[in-house]
């Protein structure tokens, strides 16, 4: 009888310690482990960002909050000065771009931040 006592309360204590919560983040981390940045360019990893997700805001014709993001200089300016990875971070004190979603993905901003790093090189 004991024993089997025994082995109940191991199946139940085994059971209660499996039963945890986890989230994807938890299994898969923020993939900036998968994230290559050994050949970061403006031309393959910036600049298209920048199209995507910002020109139509940001550009020569409608340069909304006075910011134009349509080229390699602009896009520079912005760099240079901090803002461009202040907002696109959602850092405080930055207006968090874009402003009616979430943040870019972690290895998107790596690669900018890369970018920014090797001298904002126009490559």
């Amino acid at each position: 009888m004991r024993n089997k006592s025994l082995f109940w309360i191991a199946i139940l204590i085994f059971a209660i310690t499996q039963c945890t919560y986890h989230n994807e983040e938890d299994y898969f981390g923020d993939n900036q482990d998968n994230c290559d940045t050994s050949n970061v360019t403006f031309t393959n990893d910036v600049f298209p960002v920048m199209q995507i997700n910002c020109v139509s805001c940001h550009n020569t014709n409608n340069t909304t909050a006075g910011v134009n993001l349509s080229d390699y200089n602009n896009i520079k300016r912005y760099a240079e000065s901090g803002s461009l990875l202040g907002t696109i971070k959602h850092l405080p004190g930055f207006s968090p771009m874009p402003p009616s979603g979430p943040k870019l993905d972690d290895c998107t901003i790596l690669k900018i931040e890369v970018w920014v790093e090797q001298e904002l090189n126009n490559n």
